[in-house]
């Protein structure tokens, strides 16, 4: 039996469940959470009041029953000397589940601030900040009326996948990608991975909104490990080509689809079935039993699952359903990684070898130059004053591999098992700036993108200059909700572009003041914006659109204040 089952990742959903369990388990897993929330709010609230109030979906108004909604009293100025948080350390609860109408009410409540949440599986979470509309003072005037909660529904996606004859296929894995920023640069996740099951047809539930691509590539499988000769012989199985709904061969022509709040968006395939082919060989230091991944890339596209046949033993393996074409071939354990260039024309490709070998260690160090400034000096009692860097490496345009510096003797660092690729480099530094970056003739303040190659000893080198400026930036309007500080310098540098935005826990009401400190002397532009989310601040592009900046001097040592009078979409 093919269906899905339903496992949450960051907040997102990958279907595969056996069919015909779905509705029992899903019963099974919302009744053991209600248990377990509703046991873990065990604090007695004692007092005279009471509040009362409705939960409803934000897209259609209608009640929603049956949600799990937790009152929650929180500290306040008001409240400086409350005993019920100076005994527990905790703020005190008290949980209901809403009725048909979604309706709920609370009673023998003292008088306080209070916080409350809604809970319910394919609803997306109330964010649990002061910015919610469910927080509220007790005693209630009287024209405040009942306690209105939304909650509001995730999207979904699901699509059926034909060949060229329109009949089903089942077990085609189908892959989910989410579009978004990441350090100010434009990304894709995998948020979803599943198989059609006996129909075809495939469902990914609880996407949070936003743009993603859908792509179907082959049959699902994975690596099949045996041991000895006893392993699974798979029939000749025709395949296709690997393709993004529209029918685009690789993401850079695909178009994405926007998922909506409470959506379910259609994204049916066909494709075209092919004779497929294999290719086998045998893996050169391979580490006996442990898991590994076959993938076979083209272009930029990434890789993707290759199903597959190893023998746990030998390491000897077989990779089916490969149509003809130029390929890299590759296969990776833990902290090792081999790879190997085939192409494939009309028949199976046989003695193939992948030799397996660990990351390079990528090498480093930074020093602190003596302090510029008084400032400075007196910081470090006149002495001689350090700042401390940290350096990092994230593969380009991808977040799911970062490689952290480990931190070694007098300044130097190294970062290890880095295979070979595309990276980003990361600069922090504590007490000051970096003054200038290198690796090896690459000038990483210009240009932060280097390639490690194998077998290669690399080494990066910064000197970071203790002290630096201080900028402190406000809205002069109320700060908008999703609204955030973008710092942009006009000269290059590892002090920006910053975006900052305001933490959740402060109230849209309270004004808030972005700050950035150990910022390089120079002039900067500074720029009010709507919305923190999305912001690409790596493309030039997308600084280039902007308008209405503040011009600001940071110099050493001082602080600068600026107030923010326009702000860019």
């Amino acid at each position: 039996m093919y269906g899905y089952r339903e496992v949450i990742w960051s907040g997102r959903t990958e279907n595969c469940v056996p069919h015909g369990v779905t509705v029992l388990t899903n019963m099974r897993r919302v009744t053991l959470c209600f248990l377990l929330a509703l046991s873990a709010f065990g604090q007695a609230l004692t007092g005279p009041y009471s509040v009362k109030g409705t939960v409803r979906n934000t897209v259609s108004g209608e009640p929603v029953k049956n949600v799990l909604v937790v009152l929650e009293r929180v500290p306040s100025a008001n409240l400086p000397t409350d005993p019920a948080f100076q005994e527990s350390g905790t703020p005190q609860t008290k949980s209901t589940i809403s009725g048909a109408g979604g309706e709920f009410y609370f009673d023998g409540l003292p008088a306080g601030h209070y916080n409350c949440l809604a809970r319910k599986p394919d609803f997306m979470p109330e964010d649990g900040s002061l910015r919610n509309p469910g927080t509220f003072v007790v005693p209630r005037s009287s024209g405040d009326g009942v306690v209105q909660l939304n909650l509001t529904p995730y999207g979904a996606i699901q699509g059926n996948v034909v060949n060229q004859f329109g009949e089903p296929l089942e077990y085609v894995l189908v892959i989910v990608r989410s579009i978004g920023t990441w350090d100010g640069e434009r990304t894709t996740s995998e948020v979803a991975m599943v198989r059609t099951n006996n129909l075809g047809h495939f469902l990914v539930t609880r996407v949070l909104p936003g743009g993603y691509y859908v792509k179907v590539v082959g049959r699902d499988g994975g690596t099949e490990t045996h041991i000895g000769p006893e392993k699974m012989h798979y029939a000749s199985w025709e395949s296709f080509a690997p393709a993004y709904f529209g029918g685009a061969a690789d993401r850079a022509s695909a178009a994405p689809i926007e998922i909506a709040t409470g959506s379910l968006v259609q994204t049916d395939f066909r494709v075209d079935l092919q004779p497929a082919f294999r290719i086998r060989g045998k893996l050169e230091g391979y580490r006996l039993l442990e898991p590994l991944k076959f993938e076979l890339l083209q272009g930029n596209e990434p890789g993707e699952p290759q199903r597959a046949v190893l023998d746990g033993i030998t390491g000897e393996f077989e990779i089916l359903d490969v149509l003809p074409g130029a390929y890299t071939l590759r296969a990776a354990q833990d902290k090792v990684r081999g790879e190997v260039a085939v192409t494939v024309a009309s028949a199976d490709l046989g003695d193939i070898s992948i030799a397996l070998a660990p990351g390079v260690t990528v090498n480093g160090s930074t020093h602190s130059l003596a302090a510029p400034s008084p400032l400075a000096s007196a910081v470090s009692g006149g002495g001689q004053f350090r700042a401390a860097c940290s350096v990092d490496l994230r593969e380009h345009r991808r977040r799911e591999s970062e490689f952290v510096g480990i931190p070694q003797a007098a300044g130097q660092f190294t970062i290890p098992d880095v295979f070979p690729g595309e990276y980003r480099v990361s600069i922090q530094c504590q007490g000051g700036y970096p003054l200038s970056a290198s690796f090896g003739n690459i000038d990483l303040l210009t240009n932060p993108i280097i390639t490690i190659s194998k077998g290669a000893t690399p080494t990066i080198e910064v000197a970071c200059q203790p002290g630096g400026g201080s900028l402190k930036a406000r809205f002069a309007a109320e700060t908008p909700s999703e609204g955030a500080v973008l710092l942009v310098p006009s000269f290059p540098a590892f002090t920006g572009p910053v975006l900052q935005h305001p933490p959740f826990a402060v109230p849209a009401t309270e004004p808030y003041e972005a700050i950035f400190s150990g910022l390089a002397p120079g002039q900067y532009s500074v720029y009010g914006l709507s919305k923190f989310e999305g912001v690409d601040f790596r493309d030039a592009a997308f600084l280039q659109s902007l308008s209405g900046g503040t011009t600001v001097r940071i110099e050493d040592g001082k602080t600068t204040e600026v107030v923010i009078e326009k702000i860019s979409k």
